[in-house]
């Protein structure tokens, strides 16, 4: 390993340090903060689940769906998170292992003689390539995922229609492409 080839790792080393750390630091905070949420309004059920009972009244069904707490959540795995957990536990790890193998990179580059040292050069070449992929690929699927969060959130009305009013819906649309003119609506089905 030669001197500038060690000052170009640290430098690559350094950069993605600083962004790994900033994406822990905001995916687990981003995470803390939902959980925290999750574990408020789940408590606030509860507690009305339980004032309930204690006065004798049935507690409504909506606390009883938010007091529910699936086994996966006992034992702290955060089920509805599991990909800001990942994501936060994939950072954290690169960040440590890119610490640790820049500590070897001084501890080299610090030595009296430096000697050839081809398998740090080669471990370091490994760490920052796939630490320069995990940048990519992460910045790739969190756009996609928030695409599709957003795209599902806003057809979300449309899911409450059956196949058949989507089939209706089309051929409207397609009559009034081809014809220029609004279509009649159909009439409502007559009750008996």
């Amino acid at each position: 390993m030669s001197d500038d080839y060690a000052a170009l790792l640290t430098t690559l080393i350094v950069a993605i340090f600083a962004v790994g750390t900033i994406q822990t630091y905001t995916l687990m905070r981003l995470l803390g903060q939902k959980l925290n949420e999750d574990a408020r309004r789940k408590a606030e059920a509860q507690h009305r689940v339980l004032q309930a009972l204690r006065d004798g009244q049935a507690p409504e069904e909506r606390d009883l769906t938010d007091a529910y707490e699936p086994a996966i959540e006992r034992i702290g795995l955060p089920h509805k998170e599991l990909a800001v957990y990942t994501a936060g536990v994939i950072w954290t790890g690169m960040v440590i292992v890119l610490g640790m193998q820049q500590i070897k990179i001084l501890r080299w580059a610090g030595s009296a003689a430096h000697p050839e040292d081809a398998e740090l050069a080669e471990g370091s070449f490994f760490l920052v390539s796939i630490a320069i992929a995990v940048l990519l690929v992460e910045g790739v699927v969190r756009a996609l995922a928030q695409g599709h969060l957003e795209f599902r959130a806003i057809t979300a009305p449309l899911r409450q229609y059956t196949k058949a009013d989507h089939k209706k819906m089309r051929q409207v649309v397609k009559q009034y492409q081809s014809t220029g003119q609004v279509p009649t609506p159909p009439a409502p089905p007559s009750s008996p």
